[in-house]
């Protein structure tokens, strides 16, 4: 099928967008054409919604536009606060109208602060419906592909939570409340429709606001992250984004052989290496892993743009393909890495070849059109200045966020049987959450890596004691390695086993050594079994 989305780039049409193309939909948008991460699928509409309208199945408007009113075409409307917008769209018979409860979830955008500070600014103990915006784009999801009814529907979790819950939950997280915040008009009772089935109560959802809230600023618009800080995101910037200069990309696969994932190339950024990354996600991974983690990566890679001060084209590369997927295994892209490595103070190309990029002969080609410009001089070091108060910054932050981010996943963590006792509805929800809060985790990784290995470099130069050294135990992506070469050690000691492990035959391997079968054990009970292909 092919939807029309209005306000395709707003975060509640961009969710609902990803959800259709996922399940193999086609997707027009209107909106922000400008918007850099925007799924490359989503074919952007620049005149009015009105001109494409017999080209779609259906269409979702997000942006309260009136003109598509008298349509014919099947019609789902976010309701706008505007009345005459609501009275344009009830005269129509094929329209679904959907009012929601005020909006609570992790985006903390304009939305979720205007609930905020309508809790704030209602009586103490008085009761507030809301509803996470996760629930209203699956729900639009569901109307928009399977549902036919027409009418009004009401969306609302279950539940309800005071001005007090939200003080309380503010205080707990240690976030300071902004006064200065406008408050909405109080929102009238809902009923929600019973076929409304929501992953998220009102106190979860509140807790979730609460959530996205922590290390940014609120005020009215929407919260933003504080310099240093990482907090977490609640949104995915795709894969196969255009260049920043609309130069041409292009496949690295044989005719015919390109995968759902394959990232695509630009030629002036060509080389690449698993060198390291083949350690930490050795493949090939299962689709799951890859929608996961390179989403997630791609995250951290717009963190260190911003703490590197990178610009332009080096920011837009660096954030969309210096991890690219080829293959179902995860490639660091060597080019634009050694472009950027100026910007960071302790590092250079020669530090970024032999401990990135060990594998690549120093004789090769990395920018075979010619090295891009970058700037030098004065600028280079008014950049680098930035970059080491952005440095500073986050080391001093770094520890406790990457605590922070340790305790919060475990906490969220399920075992298998709750996860088996979990309806659709608040599976997506957990799924979520935690995809998201895996983006938090590869960014507070990468600004570490980028800490350390600075730290690392500046220690060689300067000490005569070489390179300090690093306690291995603690990091936790080295327990796989670490894991490897303790199984690997005992199975020296004997030579059948040696063999039969050599050989890849895993059970006869464990079956002849009771002590190599309890070992392995031992190894994935402390790091966890990983997928097929790892170590």
């Amino acid at each position: 099928m092919r939807f029309l989305i209005t306000n395709v780039t707003d975060g509640l049409g961009r969710s609902v967008a990803a959800s259709l193309l996922a399940a193999g939909h086609d997707v027009v948008g209107t909106g922000d054409a400008a918007l850099r991460e925007l799924d490359r699928r989503i074919t952007m509409h620049r005149g009015p919604a009105t001109e494409v309208l017999d080209d779609v199945d259906a269409v979702l408007d997000l942006a309260g536009d009136t003109s598509l009113a008298d349509t014919a075409t099947r019609t789902v409307v976010l309701l706008p606060d505007d009345r005459g917008a609501e009275r344009a769209w009830a005269a129509n018979p094929t329209a679904l109208l959907v009012r929601t409860a005020p909006l609570a979830g992790r985006r903390a955008g304009a939305a979720e602060v205007r609930t905020l500070a309508g809790l704030l600014a209602a009586p103490p103990t008085a009761p507030r419906q809301l509803v996470h915006p996760d629930d209203v784009a699956r729900h639009l999801v569901i109307e928009l592909t399977s549902g036919s009814a027409t009418g009004t529907v009401v969306l609302a979790a279950p539940g309800t939570v005071t001005g007090q819950d939200v003080r309380r939950a503010l205080r707990a997280a240690g976030i300071a409340r902004d006064p200065r915040l406008t408050a909405p008009p109080a929102p009238s009772p809902l009923t929600a429709d019973p076929a409304f089935h929501a992953g998220w109560t009102a106190a979860d959802a509140l807790a979730d606001l609460v959530r996205g809230l922590q290390g940014r600023d609120v005020r009215d618009g929407g919260a933003v992250a504080r310099p240093a800080e990482i907090p977490l995101p609640a949104d995915v910037i795709p894969a196969r984004l255009p260049a920043h200069d609309g130069h041409p990309l292009r496949s690295a696969a044989p005719e015919g052989c390109e995968g759902e994932f394959d990232e695509h190339i630009d030629p002036r950024f060509p080389v690449h290496s698993a060198a390291n990354t083949s350690e930490a996600l050795p493949g090939p991974l299962t689709a799951l892993s890859i929608d996961v983690h390179a989403g997630a990566l791609r995250r951290a890679n717009a963190a260190l743009a911003w703490m590197m001060g990178l610009e332009g084209l080096a920011a837009a590369e660096w954030t969309s393909r210096v991890n690219a997927v080829y293959g179902h295994h995860v490639f660091l892209n060597a080019s634009i890495s050694i472009l950027t490595v100026a910007n960071l103070p302790g590092w250079s190309e020669e530090s970024m070849r032999r401990q990135a990029f060990a594998s690549i002969p120093e004789d090769w080609a990395i920018y075979p059109e010619g090295r891009p410009e970058t700037v030098s001089g004065l600028a280079a070091a008014r950049a680098q200045a930035g970059v080491v108060r952005r440095l500073l910054g986050i080391a001093r932050h770094l520890r406790t966020a990457a605590e922070t981010v340790n305790a919060a996943s475990r906490a969220e963590a399920l075992d298998t049987g709750a996860i088996a006792a979990l309806d659709d509805a608040r599976l997506h929800a957990h799924a979520r959450l935690a995809r998201d809060r895996m983006a938090q985790a590869w960014t507070a990784a990468a600004l570490g890596v980028v800490l350390v290995g600075a730290a690392e470099n500046i220690h060689e130069k300067t000490s005569k004691a070489g390179a300090p050294a690093i306690p291995l135990e603690r990091l936790e992506s080295a327990r796989t390695m670490l894991a490897v070469d303790r199984l690997a050690a005992l199975m020296r000691t004997d030579s059948v086993l040696r063999d039969l492990a050599a050989a890849g035959e895993v059970d006869s391997a464990l079956a002849h050594s009771p002590a190599a079968a309890a070992a392995l054990g031992q190894e994935l009970g402390r790091i966890g079994h990983r997928g097929p292909g790892e170590c």
